[in-house]
């Protein structure tokens, strides 16, 4: 009967899963993991894409959508023969999914001409044909199109020298212009007078956080900075972010203080700055206390993917801080007392 009402239920909400299975999450939840999903593959980040879809079918096996989404990521990679077997999948969940029957046909069809590329190599010989042919008849167009402006030059060099004919002695020249430059404005009282003065200088309040500060913060770095704002409030404790494209990496510090859990709020903000930024593989973070460097630890998505892969949940969800001996990695801490700390709710 539960099992039952749980099938309908999902069905409702456009989530297409076949059969009555047991539903463990919400059905919002689905919509928005799917659309993550989809996000990390059109941005080429198939491994997570991949962690993520096996997430979501182990609370909705019987999904055909999540069967399919696996099967695209496959055919990206083109990897046809384990797109041919999720798709296999979809379509013994869903007979009637045209869907599933459609794209089936397309990775059988990609994987025949890999294996076969004979047959290719002569569909590549008619285009190249063709495309010779083109540039043949363009190359036709134009010995023709020169050979018409020769025979018509004599006449265009008439036509030239009637037009630039010399003026008579009598006529008058025309005004030189006048070059001499305006006099120059002062400008008194005026913002554009302390355009070089110092911030101080001018009235301006600081800037609220330090990422705000200095010319040579990069705007990546700052977007970022305000989409981890609106997610969580611990992005007050951020002192700076740099991305490193070369790795795909970023180096997050920020500041606590004696009494809040610097371990498990560089963690958080860790996690957090993964969700905005799909394409980064890990974060180091320094945590700062009293002005001093005393906590260093990275944070892999690769790790976090597996684990809430194992607890069929977001790790930002958890009320418990156990999930962050899990991800975190490579730590270092100032002295003993900064590893152990007074409590364990206090310690970095």
């Amino acid at each position: 009967m539960g099992s039952s009402s749980s099938g309908s239920a999902a069905n409702s909400a456009g989530t297409h899963v076949a059969g009555s299975g047991p539903v463990t999450m919400a059905l919002s939840q689905f919509q928005t993991e799917m659309s993550r999903i989809n996000l990390l593959r059109v941005r080429g980040e198939f491994s997570a894409a991949k962690a993520y879809c096996l997430v979501l079918l182990k609370s909705f096996p019987q999904s055909v959508e999540a069967h399919l989404m696996m099967g695209d990521i496959h055919s990206e990679l083109t990897e046809f023969p384990q797109a041919i077997e999720w798709y296999s999948l979809a379509n013994d969940l869903d007979k009637s999914s045209s869907a599933a029957q459609n794209k089936l046909k397309r990775a059988q069809s990609a994987l025949d001409r890999m294996q076969n590329p004979k047959d290719s190599k002569l569909i590549s010989s008619s285009v190249a044909l063709a495309v010779v042919a083109g540039i043949a008849a363009i190359a036709i167009g134009a010995i023709a199109f020169l050979a018409g402006s020769t025979s018509s030059g004599n006449r265009t060099d008439t036509i030239v020298q009637r037009v630039v004919a010399p003026k008579n002695e009598g006529e008058s020249k025309s005004p030189t212009a006048v070059t001499t430059p305006p006099p120059a404005v002062r400008i008194e009282n005026s913002a554009a007078a302390n355009f070089d003065a110092p911030e101080a200088s001018r009235g301006l309040d600081k800037p609220e956080n330090n990422m705000d500060a200095g010319p040579l913060v990069a705007t990546g770095d700052r977007i970022l900075l305000e989409q981890i704002g609106s997610r969580t409030e611990l992005a007050k404790h951020i002192v700076n972010i740099e991305e490193n494209p070369r790795d795909n990496s970023l180096t997050l510090t920020y500041s606590v203080s004696k009494s809040e859990h610097g371990r498990y709020i560089g963690a958080c903000l860790a996690v957090t700055a993964m969700e905005y930024q799909l394409k980064v593989r890990y974060v180091t973070i320094r945590g700062i206390r009293d002005g001093m460097l005393m906590y260093m630890a990275d944070v892999t998505r690769e790790k976090v993917a597996t684990f809430e892969i194992s607890m069929k949940k977001s790790v930002l969800g958890m009320e418990e801080h156990s999930w962050i001996d899990q991800v975190l990695t490579n730590e270092y801490k100032r002295g003993s007392e900064f590893a152990n700390g007074s409590s364990s709710s206090d310690s970095l």
